[in-house]
């Protein structure tokens, strides 16, 4: 019992080390995958629009170091593309090609096809707020969202109005022309006023979670580190348990049949079979399968970890095929593993 009590406090104590780090990981990897395979079904139903809402809602959430935040730009744009909004799905797929360069034909396709379509009858213009940083928001569209400026659009010729707004600057709207030669157009604010800054969906990561999400595979790998080394604490208490069993079973022996010189009698091998069972049971057994459930526990957060880290490394380079479903790392209690994302 004491051995078992000893064995289970041991566990119980590196999975507690671990437990924070792995259920966040876990956590934040299915929200955003069930999310992503919500925003699919959808728009594989022709729910477009609602499909969109969740991509935008997970760009704006996940933060600009996410390995797979081309893939959420892309699918916005492609069902924007569906619904005839052709400037924000050319200014979504424009976002997918510069986050994943030469990576991504599809979307380089796309993006050509959205552009032949706007030639016709819009203009290609560069947003400028000319005194300050800048962000700018349309006043009318598909959902609230802040640019940051300058900002290529497409524009109808005619009068279009933007709400310009920059950090202690207050909002306000304006207006402007866009003429057939319109390529620039320069935008002002006034003197500040005292109001909140307004944060831009592009600046929404706070800097806690993204230094959590930074921290967070260290704190996989260093947990699979704590439990390697728990797990070779218990399997050396077996070794040594076992080795005193040995010779106690040995003394067992030449007391259960003094005249067998230390061997056991024939026909008393299920008793003495029996008897080793038994010593080892309590003592050697507990302690092997501990060893065996920590280097699993510890396997599976140092894999974790490592995906987490190479899908890190691999933001930005194109090395995804997005023709191929993307691989999100995900860390379960039970091993390590990866979701689908899948492009549609």
């Amino acid at each position: 019992m004491e051995s078992r009590l000893l064995t289970g406090g041991i566990a119980l104590l590196a999975g507690l080390c671990l437990a924070p780090c792995v259920l966040s990981a876990q956590e934040a990897a299915l929200d955003v995958t069930e999310r992503n395979n919500k925003a699919v079904a959808l728009s594989q139903e022709g729910k477009l629009m609602e499909g969109a809402i969740i991509w935008l809602d997970l760009i704006d959430e996940v933060g600009a170091e996410n390995p797979y935040l081309w893939g959420f730009h892309m699918n916005v744009g492609r069902n924007f593309q569906k619904l005839a909004l052709f400037p924000e799905a050319w200014w979504h797929l424009q976002q997918s090609v510069s986050l994943n360069p030469g990576g991504m034909t599809r979307a380089v396709e796309w993006k050509d096809e959205v552009e032949k379509v706007l030639r016709q009858t819009h203009r290609k213009v560069t947003v400028i707020v000319g005194n300050h940083g800048g962000r700018i928001r349309f006043l009318h569209g598909t959902r609230p969202t802040w640019y940051k400026a300058p900002l290529e659009w497409w524009f109808k010729p005619g009068e279009e109005g933007l709400d310009v707004a920059a950090d202690g600057i207050e909002a306000s709207a304006q207006r402007f022309p866009v003429g057939l030669d319109t390529s620039e157009v320069v935008l002002r604010l006034d003197a500040p006023a005292v109001v909140e800054p307004i944060k831009p969906p592009e600046d929404g990561a706070k800097a806690e979670p993204a230094r959590r999400r930074q921290l967070g595979p260290w704190f996989l790998v260093g947990g699979a580190i704590l439990l390697a080394g728990a797990g070779g604490a218990t399997w050396w208490v077996a070794t040594a348990n076992l080795e005193n069993e040995k010779s106690g079973f040995q003394d067992w022996v030449e007391a259960q049949w003094p005249t067998h010189g230390g061997k056991i009698k024939a026909g008393e091998e299920d008793v003495a079979k029996a008897e080793w069972d038994r010593r080892i049971s309590d003592s050697v057994t507990p302690y092997e399968v501990s060893s065996y459930a920590l280097w699993g526990a510890a396997g599976a957060a140092a894999a974790g970890g490592i995906l987490w880290l190479v899908a890190d490394a691999s933001r930005g380079k194109g090395e995804e095929d997005p023709a191929h479903p993307a691989f999100v790392p995900l860390v379960l209690p039970g091993g390590a593993g990866a979701a689908i994302q899948l492009p549609f």
